[in-house]
């Protein structure tokens, strides 16, 4: 099969893969290279994620200084001064906000560092409830967040706080206020699929997660933007994370030119005993100007650089990984003997894997049956299977060979009759809906069960020799099993929503904790495929199973395609798929960590050896492009009969990779396509990973007259490197 690449001059439609907006071009948008096309008005919302005035250059991906003045300038108005506070609650039926004033308040750098600088607020006044805000600010990238604690320093019980708001702001905007949002985790094809919506005048929106989970039916995150004639380009937004591990809320409503915002943890209304915290969830705004798609690229440098974890100082590295899931029904037929025996085979296949995934099933089977799903609460590796009952002898082959263990955990989950159940019977929250569902939740918002939890895995890490710890959240995501129905069991009279606040504070410091003692120096956040994936589990942990609907390439890349705009590093799986080309499965499921669910033993064929090794190959040569900014080259489609297209680009060097699928009912057999982030005056030499074929075009040619594929075939895809 042979494809052309070549640049022509194409004039859009509004079924382009790209697009403009009508409105004012802005003050100093005479030094940007206009676009050639527009797309049609009724289609903006829908291409917004496209809709562009002028190409994306090297230069326009810099954060402005004036971006770095917004950030810093409200946080001195809103947090650091309070002048007008951007979070508020309720007491005694007064609101903080309307009382400020009454409060003594002082601010005092924690540090200040080359990346940012950290404040403490504390507004205190007599026989009240001490306020201490949290915050930072970061010196390279416009953005500001902060978290509020609420502290009750009395000796007896505080009134009942209510309206607890992380997040109460009103920024007054220009016309056409777009909100952009994304779906959260669901097992389906469209989890994190984004969405557009031009708000009305008069119009509110409430988002919110499901099931006391972060991503469950919403992404915490939310980006709005307005026209404003001041800003270049003409349009001005501010991308909210709200940093939340339990559920959330959050409401946008526009009344003329002002838009109102406002985020919290769904249900709070407590008093706080003697001594007792709250706190809210994180709130992390990021300040843009021009262009949607530059502003979310300038959020996924800021995490993947800064935000996430970054062992021994560097960002997390792209990882493959191995394990045996085709041949032990996710790790229930596991033994000692068949992991080192698998372990000696993928090695001997020189596949070059960084890490070996460990799944549920390893642990002891109670009387219910040795279905994973009931040992939840067991994690001691199954000495029937396992030599002592450890798993020690295969990390320390692993090791030996300068590889990482990666072992499945669900701890919050008790099954009855397990281990758990027995060590922390003390310690456990019973289901306020349904009782006699059969499981109990491990009462994190107890902080000596938390401490004795912590006891326990550091243990248990340096033992098994765990490098990664991954955490599921299995079977606590429905109205019977919802982790609220648990908190709620924990609340008293007066006290809703303080277990879930106490619970997930210390589910952090419980994270916290593993982290000083995990070799890999981060945790691998599975929570049922996807499910918790704010920025405060971002900071300690990455999604390696991003999605339980997993080796279904259309899906796949519907997947990438979403959450690309939030999360720099991901996973999933792939496997030789049987309904197509391999390149076409594994392609879709490029993700910085990339699990191989392959059966490598003896009897594999020389010819699907060579594929993956192939597939290996190409993997390692295209990874590193995979956490730098991410540019959409056709819309977003779950569907069968359209081509889905994105570019990657390193800013260091401007050098990347396009991804290109054609769908098996597409009739299409070429697309052309409007690459950014290049240096106009650089010529690019621009070469198809398959055929080997190359064009030369200057940065100019490919960001305006655009880039032409053609893949002949049906559910077929290419990968084109530039540099």
């Amino acid at each position: 099969m042979r494809r052309v690449i070549a640049a022509v001059l194409l004039v859009f439609a509004a079924v382009s893969v790209c697009g403009c907006s009508s409105g004012k071009p802005g003050a100093n948008s005479d030094r940007h290279i206009k676009l050639p096309y527009s797309i049609e008005e009724s289609a903006k919302d829908r291409y917004y994620f496209m809709d562009r005035k002028f190409a994306l250059t090297s230069d326009d991906m810099k954060v402005e200084k004036t971006e770095l003045e917004t950030a810093e300038e409200w946080l001195e108005k809103h947090i650091l001064t309070a002048a007008d506070p951007a979070f508020d609650f309720t007491v005694s039926g007064r609101k903080f906000s309307d009382t400020v004033a009454e409060y003594n308040s002082k601010t005092e750098k924690l540090s200040d560092t080359d990346t940012s600088v950290r404040y403490r607020t504390v507004f205190e006044k007599s026989g009240g409830v001490t306020v201490t805000v949290v915050s930072e600010l970061y010196r390279e990238y416009p953005i500001a967040e902060y978290t509020v604690y609420l502290k009750n320093n009395g000796t007896e019980n505080s009134p009942v706080i209510s309206d607890f708001l992380a997040l109460n702001t009103q920024m007054t905007a220009g016309d056409e206020v777009r909100l952009v949002s994304w779906k959260g985790s669901e097992a389906s094809v469209s989890d994190f699929a984004p969405s557009s919506k031009t708000m009305a005048d008069g119009e509110k929106i409430t988002l919110s997660s499901l099931f006391g989970k972060s991503s469950f039916q919403t992404m915490p995150y939310f980006s709005l933007s307005w026209n404003d004639e001041n800003a270049e380009w003409g349009r001005r937004g501010v991308l909210c994370s709200v940093g939340w591990t339990g559920e959330w809320e959050a409401g946008i409503s526009v009344s003329g030119r002002n838009t109102s915002v406002t985020a919290k943890q769904t249900e709070f209304s407590s008093y706080l005993e003697p001594g007792e915290t709250a706190r809210s969830p994180l709130i992390t705004l990021l300040f843009w100007e021009k262009d949607f798609v530059r502003s979310q690229n300038i959020w996924r440098r800021w995490m993947y650089t800064t935000a996430m974890p970054n062992p021994g100082g560097e960002p997390i590295k792209p990882t493959l990984s191995g394990n045996t899931a085709l041949s032990t029904s996710m790790s229930q037929s596991a033994t000692t003997e068949n992991q080192l025996s698998a372990i000696e085979n993928w090695l001997k296949a020189s596949l070059g894997i960084d890490c070996w995934q460990i799944d549920a099933g390893y642990n002891i089977p109670d009387s219910k049956g040795s279905g994973w799903q009931y040992n939840s609460g067991n994690w001691t590796p199954d000495p029937s299977r396992f030599t002592d009952g450890s798993l020690s002898s295969v990390s320390s082959l692993l090791h030996k060979n300068g590889l990482k263990l990666i072992l499945w955990h669900d701890i919050e989950r008790v099954v009855d009759g397990t281990e758990f159940s027995r060590l922390f019977a003390d310690g456990l929250l019973s289901n306020s809906a349904k009782p006699d569902i059969g499981y109990s939740v491990l009462d994190l918002s107890d902080d000596g069960v938390t401490d004795r939890l912590i006891s326990y895995m550091t243990e248990r890490i340096k033992k098994e020799g765990i490098d990664i710890y991954r955490q599921d959240a299995t079977y606590l995501d429905n109205q019977y099993s919802s982790l609220l129905n648990y908190w709620h069991s924990g609340d008293s009279e007066n006290r809703r929503g303080i277990t879930e606040n106490r619970y997930i504070t210390n589910y952090y410091r419980f994270w916290d904790a593993l982290l000083d003692v995990l070799p890999a120096g981060y945790i691998d956040n599975c929570a049922g495929g996807g499910r918790r994936l704010d920025l405060e589990s971002a900071k300690r942990s990455v999604p390696l199973w991003r999605s339980d609907l997993c080796y279904d390439p259309d899906a796949d890349q519907c997947m990438t395609y979403g959450l690309n705009y939030l999360m720099p590093y991901s996973g999933t799986g792939t496997r030789d798929d049987s309904r197509g080309t391999m390149a076409y499965s594994a392609r879709s499921a490029y993700c910085p960590s990339l699990l191989l669910v392959w059966n490598i033993d003896g009897s594999v064929s020389e010819s699907k050896a060579g594929r993956y090794l192939s597939t290996v190959k190409e993997f390692r040569d295209v990874s590193g492009y995979l956490t730098k900014d991410y540019y959409p080259l056709t819309p977003y489609d779950s569907g069968d009969s359209c081509w889905m297209a994105w570019q990657y680009c390193d800013p260091a060097d401007t050098s990347g990779i396009i991804q290109v699928f054609r769908r098996k009912n597409s009739d299409r057999t070429s697309q052309t396509f409007f690459l950014s982030g290049l240096d106009p005056e650089k010529t690019y030499t621009v070469t198809d990973s398959d055929t080997g074929e190359s064009v030369k075009k200057t940065g100019r040619e490919l960001m305006t007259s655009g880039l032409t594929v053609d893949i002949p075939e049906k559910r077929s895809s290419v990968i084109i490197k530039y540099s």
